[in-house]
Order: C-alpha cells, then sequence, then structure tokens
C-alpha cells in the first residue's frame, strides 16, 4: 500500500477536441493507481482509471452517490441537480425501490419485443434511404428519429410532443445553459411526465409508465406518482442522448476502420462480439462518471482513499487498461473477451443496457447488409464533434453507397 501524497496532476479531460485523443491521454495509458484532479470549483476528487479499481468503485458500497446530492453541483461536475436526476443520487435501498418499478420494462426478459419494435423502426428509415438517393445524413435520417421514435413509443409520448420534450430534455446534459432556463426545461419535462402519469393512471396502455403503475399498486410499494413521473423523465433524457451518441459513435469507428468493416461484412457472426468491442473502443462518456462518495477509509489500487473523499471513476478510461485489453487503442472486431464497462457496473449498472445492444445491434447489422458499399462522404476532419457535459456525439454523419 502506498502512502505517499500524490501530486495533483490537470484533469485529463479538460480539452474537448477529439474523441479518441481525449481518452488516449499519456496520464492514462499508464493506468496508475489513483490520482488527485481538481473538480471544476478548484476542489479534487481521486481519478481512477484502471479497470479493476473502477469495477470496485461502481460495485462496493462503500462508494456512495446519496451524499454528493448535498454538496454544491460544481464541487461534483458542472451538471445541476433536479428532480429529474433523483434515481441517479440515491443509494440503495432507496435506489433499488424506484429502479425496480422501470427495470422490468427493459430487462432482457422483454428483448424479444423490443427488438421487433426497433428493426420495423429501423427498416422504415432505411427504406427511404434507399428511395432517396445514394447519401445521406445518418444521424438525421436514421439514428436520432430511430432513437427518438423508440423512447417515446416506449413511454407513449405522442408524434406532436416529441421534438418539444426533446428540447426540455437538452436541458439536462447542458452545461453553459443559464440557471433560470434550465430550470424552466427541467420543470417543463417534468410537469409534462407527471401529466402523462396521471393519464395512464385514467387510461393504461402497453408503455412503460403504465407498466410501473401496475407494478406498484400490484406490490403495495410506497411509491408516488411524483416519484415515477421523475424517474421515467431522467430515463428518457438521459436515454435518448446516450442512446443515439453511442449509436453514432459505434458506426462512426466503424466507417473509419476499412478493414474491420470489410472482416465484419465477411463474417457477421462476428457481430455480438463486436457490438461489445465497438462499445468499449468508442466510449460515449467523455470523462469520469459521477463522482461517489467515500464512507470509510479504504485502499484503492494501492492508494489510501479517506473517508468523506470525492472518487471520479472513468468507464472510458477502463476499456483501455493494457492489464486487462491487449493492444487496447486498436479496434479489433475479433476481440473476445471484451468485458466493457460502456454500461457501467453494478447498483447504478444501466437499466437500458439490453435495449442499448439491441438498437446497436440491428443499425449495424441492417447497414453491412443493406448497404455493402456504404462510406463516409466527407473527410473525418470534416466532422464536428458535439459534447453535451460528460455525453459525446456527432453533428453529423453523412455516408454515401
Amino acid at each position: 500500500m502506498t502512502n505517499t501524497k500524490p501530486t495533483i496532476q490537470p484533469h485529463p479531460y479538460s480539452d474537448p477536441s477529439g474523441w479518441c485523443a481525449a481518452i488516449a491521454d499519456p496520464q492514462l495509458t499508464q493506468h496508475g493507481p489513483p490520482v488527485r484532479v481538481p473538480n471544476p470549483n478548484g476542489a479534487t476528487s481521486w481519478l481512477v482509471t484502471r479497470y479493476g479499481d473502477v469495477r470496485t468503485v461502481l460495485s462496493d458500497r462503500r462508494f456512495g452517490r446519496a451524499p454528493t446530492a448535498r454538496l454544491q453541483p460544481p464541487q461534483v461536475c458542472p451538471a445541476r441537480l433536479s428532480r429529474v436526476t433523483q434515481l441517479a443520487t440515491f443509494d440503495p435501498p432507496e435506489h433499488g425501490r424506484l429502479r425496480g418499478l422501470v427495470s422490468e420494462a427493459f430487462s432482457v426478459a422483454r428483448s424479444a419485443a423490443w427488438r421487433t419494435r426497433v428493426q420495423r423502426l429501423l427498416d422504415n428509415r432505411l427504406d427511404r434511404l434507399v428511395a432517396d438517393g445514394i447519401s445521406a445524413d445518418l444521424v438525421r435520417q436514421v439514428i436520432d428519429p430511430l432513437s427518438l421514435a423508440l423512447l417515446a413509443e416506449a413511454f407513449g409520448i405522442p408524434v406532436a410532443d416529441r421534438s418539444r420534450v426533446v428540447g426540455w430534455s437538452r436541458a439536462h446534459h447542458s452545461t453553459a445553459m443559464p440557471v433560470g432556463e434550465f430550470h424552466d426545461k427541467m420543470d417543463a419535462l417534468t410537469s409534462y411526465f407527471d401529466a402523462l402519469v396521471a393519464r395512464r393512471r385514467r387510461r393504461p396502455a402497453d408503455d412503460v409508465i403504465s407498466q410501473a403503475l401496475h407494478l406498484r399498486d400490484l406490490r403495495g410499494q410506497e411509491i408516488t406518482d411524483d416519484e415515477i413521473a421523475a424517474i421515467c423523465a431522467g430515463v428518457f433524457a438521459t436515454g435518448f442522448f446516450a442512446l443515439t451518441g453511442q449509436c453514432q459513435i459505434s458506426v462512426h469507428a466503424l466507417l473509419t476502420h476499412p478493414d474491420e468493416l470489410a472482416e465484419l461484412r465477411a463474417n457477421p457472426e462476428l457481430l455480438p462480439g463486436a457490438v461489445e468491442e465497438l462499445l468499449r473502443y468508442a466510449p460515449l462518456i467523455k470523462g469520469p462518471l459521477r463522482v461517489r462518495y467515500v464512507f470509510e477509509d479504504l485502499d484503492v489500487g494501492g492508494r489510501m482513499i479517506h473517508a468523506g473523499d470525492l472518487v471520479a471513476p472513468s468507464v472510458s478510461a477502463a476499456g483501455f487498461d493494457p492489464e486487462v485489453f491487449s493492444d487496447p487503442y486498436r479496434l479489433d472486431i475479433c476481440r473476445r473477451p471484451v468485458p466493457n464497462l460502456a454500461f457501467g457496473f453494478g447498483t447504478h449498472y444501466c437499466l437500458a443496457a439490453p435495449l442499448g445492444r439491441i438498437v446497436l445491434t440491428a443499425i449495424v447489422s441492417s447497414l453491412i447488409e443493406r448497404f455493402p458499399q456504404l462510406r463516409l462522404a466527407v473527410t473525418d476532419e470534416a466532422l464536428r464533434w458535439v459534447f453535451d457535459w460528460r455525453l459525446r456525439r456527432l453533428e453529423r454523419l453523412p455516408v454515401s453507397w
């Protein structure tokens, strides 16, 4: 165990340029013990980058989120807190009490139903591309509208309301929006979901909210309509931008690695493993996850961390740990196994992870099958990356075939 006081390092994700370049910071290629890094307000947290250490922080209950909700947001991350974030800031058992109602709608057991819905929506989008010509913007014509339609159907959001709901949800990820505007949009989003819950209480339908209400009443759980509305608003606001962003950057990674794309075309049976490799190699999250509060003194990767400290685990960096992944900065669709942490680990494991894998698999599979000559229509340098707090996405992804 090392007790030498470490030097505080500059935050390795302060420069929002590039995507793999941000992960390949020299500090992180060493994947050493946790290091202190400054938070936006000048306080510090422990940045954890090694795969095993990140898994420990995400799964060990000696690290928690609930105390961080009482801190001023800049101590934790640039994002602000609201009703929409409440599930993300709870620890067990409160977290499990609320999460259970919604998680069953996205479970592996319901994958067959999700797969059918995803493929139907995707086929409609791709049919339009074929009818329209020989080029398209995959972000605006396929991935964004597919993700929105899928999640909107899941929560029973009418077509006429979807653009407004996405507009409000964008505030959830903004770090530059004025405080007043942020709260106005978050209030509008939660009020909309309050109304959806009330509507489904009167007239149930085949959607996530109706199922949550049914399970709550069936089990006699003490969960309010307001809590269900806040949870669903948070899942939608996070889920849409995470789903569309991950699909965008994964497809981009394939298109910029023609040898791997050709290998996958020739051997489609590699697809399940290729999806896991894309999730590892093309991480959605830029920088560490929401910080955890340390409840007691403990050793993490040879470094003594004290009760009351903050720890920032980076699943993106963990995916490039050379002790777990050989030649980690190479995209290798034949890599096995690929124990990526793209959807987190432990208590706060992404409840929509099964859906995310289904959507990404369907998109990659359908593009390979239907567009054998698919390629970028512009240079890679011409693409514009957009960063919303921790999430990365593309403004456009022009392709031709």
